[in-house]
């Protein structure tokens, strides 16, 4: 048992598809999802907490898309989509001891709209161009309150931030006899608008409004041999770009088990990404193998700053000061063993290697993989699942320094769960025993050990 780590929470999700004429239809979507009463369980159990919650945790996400068939091989298709998503965190806490309580709220609201057109130049040739458009604005405040006064705080974010981005990108798919190919270009340009400091930050001048710009031209590049029937060889090579955001740039307050203070002259990140793979496919067996590098550089890291300390944490500020290298692999395979009974697995595993600091990688996963069992009949299957993950010991200063990932390293652990399932009519069920031994486990990184054994059924009834 883990307490405190129970909360609430209500959802909705409602979607309307018309049919507006023969080549045109309309989708419109709304969903919400709100959670009361979460609690931060590392903080209140680590951290001498009376409570630390958020409440509420919300978010409204709505759509609107219009898809629409073209005339002619340039435009074969078109989707036009426009978004609007509201998140609001609202967070409660007190330490134990320490006059001060603390209410702060962070309200973002997301505009957005896209343009997408499907072409098809010929049997072999196919793409995807479009042009994209999305703004945040970040509303956020802090209050603090004693039992004789209540003040008005500088939030974790500059308050009435903004950031811009804009993006058009063109896809095109090839098949020439054996050979498949996808060649793609994106440009993508961020902008920060962030208003003048009404505090003075410790230790650093009060800034003026910092407009940031940045840019980018991003390719990926691919290509898969068919060499026979059920053979595949492919490669691919991709490179990116990560623009710093506001959460990067003018974070101030208590962050993970740190405290954090703004850094407004941060430059975007970038990597590059080469992958080979070989894939089997027969009717009985399927079989996927992949390997994969990834170079870091220019990346934004957070460093101690000299011995400063607030509310007895450590002072952290972010830099560009750092490269870094993630390599790995993956291998999935499904088996057909009979027309009923079928056996699925996965596994993965990560090196991330900081060639700056001469160390890991910060929160790289262990070793880790899923086997699933399944034997279905045409109302009714059982399953058996085996996750595990090994030990992480390969641990950054980062993952020593935090008191969510154990002295040592994350301990490695094995979860079994078994399903059942059944349809009658427009009636579904299914019975899910999870983690059946009681597994006391971790997922390296969590603040919170995974779930323990538990019964869950399930009733879906269709209109």
């Amino acid at each position: 048992r883990q307490s405190p780590s129970g909360y609430t929470e209500n959802d909705w999700n409602l979607k309307l598809k018309a049919q507006l004429r023969h080549n045109m239809v309309l989708t419109l979507s709304s969903q919400q999802v709100v959670q009361k009463n979460v609690p931060l369980y590392h903080r209140v159990k680590l951290e001498n907490f009376e409570y630390y919650n958020f409440n509420p945790q919300k978010l409204n996400l709505s759509y609107a898309r219009l898809d629409i068939d073209g005339k002619s091989p340039w435009v074969d298709k078109i989707e036009l989509t426009g978004v609007f998503k509201r998140s609001r965190e609202a967070r409660r806490y007190h330490r134990r001891g320490n006059a001060n309580y603390f209410f702060e709220e962070d309200i973002v609201d997301t505009w957005g709209a896209t343009a997408e057109a499907k072409s098809k130049f010929a049997s072999w040739w196919t793409a995807n161009s479009g042009i994209e458009f999305y703004r945040d604005a970040v509303n956020s405040k802090r209050v603090r309150s004693t039992a004789t006064a209540i003040f008005n705080e500088r939030g974790l974010y500059p308050n009435n931030t903004a950031q811009n981005n804009f993006s058009a990108f063109s896809l095109h798919h090839l098949n020439v006899k054996k050979l498949f190919g996808e060649v793609g270009l994106r440009y993508n340009r961020f902008s920060n608008q962030i208003p003048p400091e009404t505090i003075q930050i410790p230790g650093q001048p009060k800034p003026n409004a910092t407009n940031t710009n940045a840019d980018a031209l991003v390719a990926n590049v691919g290509l898969l041999w068919q060499i026979k029937k059920h053979h595949a060889f492919y490669a691919s090579f991709s490179n990116g770009y990560r623009a710093p955001g506001i959460d990067d740039m003018g974070t101030l307050g208590l962050v993970d088990f740190r405290y954090e203070v703004p850094a407004y002259d941060l430059n975007p990140e970038r990597n590059f990404n080469p992958e080979v793979g070989y894939r089997l496919n027969t009717e009985t067996f399927q079989l996927s193998a992949t390997a994969f590098y990834m170079h870091l550089a220019n990346l934004i890291s957070r460093v101690r700053r000299g011995t400063d300390s607030i509310q007895g944490y450590p002072v952290f500020i972010k830099v560009n000061d750092q490269q870094a290298y993630i390599k790995g692999f993956e291998l999935s395979g499904e088996w057909h063993i009979t027309p009923a009974l079928t056996l699925r697995s996965f596994a993965a595993y990560q090196y991330g290697q900081n060639l700056t600091r001469n160390e890991p990688v910060r929160r790289i996963p262990p070793f880790n993989g899923l086997t699933t069992l399944k034997y279905s009949k045409k109302h009714w299957y059982v399953a058996a699942d085996h996750q595990w993950a090994a030990k992480q010991n390969r641990l950054a200063q980062g993952d020593k320094d935090d008191n969510r990932i154990p002295k040592g390293g994350t301990p490695g652990w094995q979860v079994v769960n078994l399903y059942a399932g059944f349809s009658f009519g427009q009636w579904q069920a299914q019975l899910n025993a999870a983690n059946v031994f009681n597994e006391d486990y971790r997922t390296h990184g969590s603040g919170i050990n995974g779930m323990g054994r538990a019964l869950i059924l399930q009733l879906q009834y269709s209109l």
